[in-house]
């Protein structure tokens, strides 16, 4: 049968443990490179040593059962400030072994061996079974907070202050009217970038009147186009990268609408060929058109 703990149970247990936190807090402040982390991987090493024989990389992760990788880590931290070393074992030298330098035995003798001492001797009133359940209590709690995701309902609560509430608002407000602009820009520039290169088509017979030229020479309309996108295409990316998005914008539409009105009076058909030139650089340097 299941048993369910108080609620006000619950909350002392967590309570004691971040009591527990503060009391790790307490202890002597390590050499800087050394972290919680290393100590207790050097502690291993030496228990390792000690009791069977130096021992491998996945002999700490299956005695702390953490991770490979993440031992390699903390192992490499120990390695690279001179703490321990790697050996090859003597009877298969594939196998690498680990040890503490004179280094580490120093550093596990004051750090682990002497406040270890020192704190067992203001301890005398808390008993082995009490030291044991407390440890497998945190256990427990460890494995279920760490295995079992909780099942709330809803969603978290934000808190907000009331300046921040309007400066989100206000943050808002002009990233919604920046976007729709930007929509609507990309969008008129991509119309008029289809229509100077489609329309020109269709007013061919009517420029060979008005102009009383020839096939042979109203095409350069869109062949002079094309050939302009060509020259233009590979400096579009340095262009980029050289100068602001906005100054392109501003130069493309700009030129686009100056070369609009000299077409619409172009007294020559030369002047209105150069304006639909100026309008395959136009196309290809627009950001909006990319969009």
């Amino acid at each position: 049968m299941t048993h369910k703990l108080p609620i006000d149970e619950i909350k002392t247990l967590l309570i004691a443990c971040h009591e527990a936190k503060r009391v790790v807090e307490l202890q002597p402040p390590l050499p800087e490179g050394l972290t919680p982390g290393n100590l207790k991987v050097l502690d291993y090493i030496e228990y390792l040593e000690r009791t069977a024989q130096p021992p491998k990389v996945s002999d700490i992760a299956d005695l702390l059962q953490v991770t490979r990788p993440g031992i390699t880590r903390l192992v490499g931290e120990l390695q690279a400030i001179n703490v321990i070393e790697k050996f090859s074992d003597e009877q298969d030298k594939r196998i690498v072994r680990l040890r503490m330098t004179d280094a580490g035995r120093k550093i596990h003798a004051y750090y682990i061996e002497q406040y270890h001492g020192w704190l067992a001797t203001q301890l005398t009133d808390i008993s082995e079974a009490d030291i044991n359940t407390t440890a497998a209590t945190i256990a427990k709690l460890y494995q279920a907070m760490s295995t079992h995701k909780p099942a709330l309902q809803g969603q978290a609560p934000v808190i907000m202050h009331s300046e921040e509430k309007i400066m989100t608002d206000s943050s808002a407000r002009v990233l919604d009217a920046r976007l729709l602009l930007s929509i609507i820009a990309a969008g008129i520039m991509s119309f008029s970038g289809v229509v100077v290169e489609t329309a020109m088509n269709v007013t061919f017979p009517t420029l060979m009147h008005e102009f009383n030229i020839g096939t042979s020479l109203v095409q350069w309309i869109t062949t002079g186009y094309l050939l302009v996108l060509a020259l233009i295409i590979p400096t579009s990316a340095y262009l980029k990268r050289r100068f602001a998005t906005r100054s392109l914008f501003t130069a493309a539409i700009s030129s686009f609408l100056a070369g609009t009105l000299l077409a619409a009076w172009s007294p020559y058909f030369n002047v209105l060929a150069y304006r639909q030139i100026a309008a395959g650089y136009r196309y290809r340097h627009c950001p909006a058109d990319d969009v």
